[in-house]
């Protein structure tokens, strides 16, 4: 049988075994663990991670045994990293003059692959429903493996719907969506979650409509899939119209938003919601990638409690592959999200780097070396 390096699962259980030592122990102090009523904090859902990009490299792999071992390492309960929170990207679909400038595992298909004769009309468009086999492949596994809580997320409209016909982003990183084409997203987006419920037996408990909004570096040209949807007005339309277009269907979810790149963004766009936009949604989702501060990772949280919330930690990752230090940085990100964000649920970004897919391989020698490997 064929395997997979587990140089990929020594490497990560390192990290953890950091976080752990960081979490539990310094050398000299004494650590009061006790347990009581005025220690009670949020309970800690979901570990986890996003499928975007590596599922739909892995799931592409012709050798079934190596991409369930990969899949094992990350998910299995018993022999596994044991995480039990999966985040699957339903994909906007890449405008074919532009597939090449892809990321490997970026070129995640759409499910309604070519421009149709008239955006607003959704009676001209032409649905794949057997779209996404790949990532659908590894999302499957990690299901049947104890991936018990499972989110969806997209990150940018078809190409077909965006000012540059390009998924990546907007020339000069401006906003890629025209107004016109909100509910024509929103109903995008409705139909493939519908879709997943009544056909793939896949419940999402949350869906995130946008993916770092407000920042400026989702470029037409790019190598992945993003979107620019400026705070304020803009981010309040497009949640509404996805939660009005989820409840004509009767969808038993609500969203999660609006998955800022930090907390002092997520902090400054929550307080841009309205009483209406924040109605449409169950866990506020923010990414802790630099400028956060003890004093916005506390205001989230107090936001969030104020409106009765969840926050998750739903993205980060430190590119790091330095070893102990690396563990160490994951350890001090992770301990000040549930402390100080008092985040529910935490994902890291990739658990597979997707710079190195194509060197990810099955070797028909179980001793022989194979690369996987964490960022």
């Amino acid at each position: 049988m064929m395997h997979v390096q587990r140089t990929f699962a020594a490497r990560f259980t390192g990290r953890l075994l950091a976080v752990l030592v960081t979490l539990v122990s310094v050398e000299g102090l004494a650590i009061d663990v006790s347990k009581g009523p005025a220690a009670r904090r949020q309970t800690f859902e979901a570990w986890g991670t996003s499928l975007a990009w590596w599922g739909n490299g892995v799931g592409s792999w012709n050798d079934a045994a190596a991409r369930s071992d990969l899949v094992g390492l990350v998910f299995d309960q018993e022999n596994g990293l044991a995480l039990n929170y999966a985040r699957y990207n339903i994909g906007g679909g890449q405008n074919r003059l532009y597939s090449s400038n892809m990321r490997p595992g970026a070129l995640v298909q759409g499910w309604v692959p070519n421009a149709p004769s008239s955006v607003s009309d959704t009676s001209t468009w032409t649905w794949n429903w057997d779209a996404d086999a790949t990532q659908r492949r590894v999302l499957e596994e990690a299901m049947s493996l104890g991936a018990a809580r499972v989110d969806a997320i997209s990150y940018s409209a078809p190409y077909w719907m965006t000012y540059s016909q390009d998924t990546a982003g907007n020339v000069g990183g401006t906003a890629n969506l025209p107004p016109e084409n909100y509910n024509e997203l929103a109903h995008y987006q409705a139909e493939v979650v519908e879709h997943f419920y009544d056909n793939l037996g896949v419940r999402f408990q949350a869906f995130s409509p946008l993916n770092e909004p407000n920042v400026n570096w989702w470029v037409a040209g790019g190598r992945q899939e993003g979107m620019v949807v400026p705070a304020g007005q803009p981010q309040r339309d497009v949640l509404q119209a996805v939660g009005q277009a989820f409840a004509a269907r009767n969808l038993p979810i609500k969203l999660s938003a609006a998955e800022e790149t930090n907390s002092t963004k997520a902090v400054s766009g929550w307080q841009q919601f309205d009483a209406a936009t924040k109605a449409t949604i169950s866990h506020i989702h923010t990414h802790t990638y630099g400028g956060d501060q003890a004093s916005t990772l506390n205001q989230l949280r107090s936001l969030a409690a104020a409106d009765g919330k969840k926050v998750y930690m739903s993205e980060y990752g430190n590119n790091s592959t330095t070893g102990l230090l690396g563990g160490v940085a994951l350890a001090s990100r992770i301990t000040r999200d549930v402390n100080e964000l008092g985040a529910h649920g935490w994902a890291y970004w990739q658990v597979v780097e997707p710079g190195e897919l194509t060197t990810v391989s099955p070797s028909s020698d179980a001793t022989s070396a194979t690369r996987a490997t964490t960022p």
